[in-house]
Parts: structure tokens; C-alpha cells; sequence
């Protein structure tokens, strides 16, 4: 690991916004900074899809703080850039498990990795340990020392103010490696679509888009992995023949709607001219990711 830890952590790789670079590598980052003052640059995709220190673990010593970003991250997101590679040049048969378990890992870590999902991570973490009835609760009186504090609540006080931050980076690595929802995806019907036509995709922070119930009968997902293709998993072959009959102008409609509305941080374009599109519908449908629902529901129980 990197003596010298890196300050900007991608919550969308560079290998994937590296797809929609043009010659010189750069897309249009679309930005709303100010006053609802849409801002157009010409970036590098290392300049777009980060925080500064997002993944750094509070209370642990510098070679630790960052491994996170310097190591699971760093690992899955190599990983899936092969994985990609694959799914661009439309190789999904040549995949094999471990490709296909990189692809997978790399979809689950979208789903906490953001910036609200590690708010929304440690939110709900916090929340949870000032539960008093939990099962940490339970299990800490089970298992509770003779000079141990007498409650959970007081224990959760003695080991100081960042133990729901370093709890949150925690459950942050079991979920975007949970063995259960790899497989789940693993076992979806995957496809690439081919988009022909006058207008290309887009990418954001928010690149997945998905049904609520991702792992039922009728549950799918689709992700742009290039300004012309489109990944796409459905639990049901019917499901995914029913989207590949679309119009190819219809899936780019639906799809950049999706990525536009739900934005939070940013818009990446091929061109310049999508600002107009950007300005109308840039972070318009805004809904709570799982780490965040998860954060609701435990303040509402210890409210």
C-alpha cells in the first residue's frame, strides 16, 4: 500500500468514465455548484466521480486509514475494468466466474459507495448502535466481561466518538463482497445492447438504475458502459427480451432520463450540446438509496 495515500477517492471508477473520452481522453463533466448555475468543463476522468477522503477510516493509523480506497477499492474496481473490457467487446460468453463475480462486486459497491451511500452507511450505523434493545445489546450482555461498562450504551461511549464512522466503513467492505447478492447477480440473464443512432448515452453518479425489488421474478438492472452500450441483468429471459425489443432511441431516452433525474454530484456527456438536457432534469428525481432508507428506519426506532 501507497506511503503516500491518494486524497481523491472515485466513487465512479476512472475505467468507466474513461468510455465516454474522446481523443484526448476528456468528457464534458456537467456540475451544479452554484445557485443552480449548471457548470460545462472538459475534464480528465480523474476530475469527475470523487470525494476527497470519502473512504478514510476515522481513529486508525495513517498505513490503515486509507485502505478502503487503497485496497478493496483499488482491487475491485482493477478487477471489473477487465470485466468491462470484456462486456464492451460483447465477450459475456467468455466470462468466467471470476470475471463475472468482479462485474457483480462492482455493481453491489454502487450501491453504498457514493457519497450519500457512505453518509446514508454511517447515518444508519449510528443509529443502530444507540438502539439500547438491539441484538449488540443482547449479545454484549452475553458476553460482557467482569471491568466491562454494564450496558451496550455505555460501551458504545467508551470506545469514542467515531465508532459509527468506523463501523460504516466496515459494513462498507462486507457489502460490496456479500457472497448471497454476487451470486444472485451472477445467476441474472446478462446482456450488452448495441445503441444506433444520433444520441449517446450518459453516465453520473447515479449509472444504475434498477427495480425496486432487484432480486424478484420481474427484478433488473441496467448500467451505460459506454456512450454506445448498455449493460443490462434481468432475474427473467423474458424480461430482457422485452427490453432488447425496444427502439434503440427509446432505451437512450429512458436510460438518460434515469441518469440525469437521479443525479446528485454529476452529469459526464460525449458532447457539450447535452447541457440543455442536463439543465432540465439534473438531480429532478432524487430518491433514497438503501444505505439511506436503512439510516430512516433505525432513527425512526430510536426516536
Amino acid at each position: 500500500m501507497s506511503s503516500n495515500p491518494p486524497i481523491k477517492h472515485h466513487f465512479i471508477a476512472q475505467f468507466l468514465l474513461a468510455a465516454w473520452g474522446d481523443a484526448d481522453g476528456k468528457l464534458w463533466r456537467f456540475t451544479n455548484p452554484w445557485m443552480d448555475n449548471l457548470a460545462a468543463k472538459h475534464v480528465a476522468p480523474a476530475e469527475l466521480g470523487y470525494e476527497k477522503y470519502l473512504y478514510t477510516t476515522p481513529d486508525e493509523p495513517p498505513e490503515r486509514a486509507q485502505q478502503i480506497e487503497q485496497v478493496l477499492m483499488a482491487r475491485l474496481d482493477d478487477r471489473a475494468a477487465t470485466a468491462h473490457q470484456m462486456l464492451l467487446d460483447g465477450d459475456i460468453a467468455g466470462m468466467g466466474r471470476r470475471e463475472r463475480s468482479a462485474w457483480s462486486r462492482f455493481i453491489m459497491s454502487l450501491w453504498f459507495r457514493t457519497p450519500d451511500g457512505v453518509r446514508g452507511l454511517k447515518d444508519a450505523t449510528a443509529a443502530l448502535l444507540g438502539i439500547d434493545d438491539t441484538q449488540f445489546a443482547k449479545a454484549y450482555q452475553a458476553r460482557r466481561q467482569p471491568g466491562y461498562p454494564a450496558t451496550w450504551a455505555e460501551a458504545v461511549a467508551k470506545m469514542g466518538p467515531h465508532l459509527a464512522d468506523r463501523a460504516a466503513m466496515h459494513v462498507l467492505r462486507q457489502q460490496v463482497d456479500n457472497p448471497t447478492n454476487g451470486q444472485r447477480l451472477n445467476d441474472m440473464h446478462w446482456a450488452v445492447l448495441d445503441i444506433d443512432g444520433p444520441r449517446d448515452l450518459m453516465v453520473s453518479d447515479a449509472v444504475l438504475a434498477q427495480t425496486g425489488a432487484i432480486f424478484g421474478p420481474e427484478g433488473y438492472l441496467t448500467m451505460p458502459i459506454s456512450p454506445r452500450q448498455l449493460f443490462f441483468a434481468a432475474r427473467s429471459r423474458a424480461r430482457l427480451d422485452a427490453f432488447k425489443g425496444l427502439a434503440p432511441a427509446t432505451i437512450v431516452k429512458l436510460i438518460n432520463h434515469a441518469v440525469v433525474r437521479r443525479a446528485r454530484n454529476f452529469v459526464g456527456a460525449t458532447v457539450r450540446s447535452e447541457i440543455d438536457f442536463v439543465r432540465a432534469n439534473f438531480a429532478s428525481d432524487l430518491r433514497p438509496g438503501l444505505p439511506e432508507q436503512l439510516a430512516r428506519q433505525y432513527q425512526a426506532v430510536a426516536a
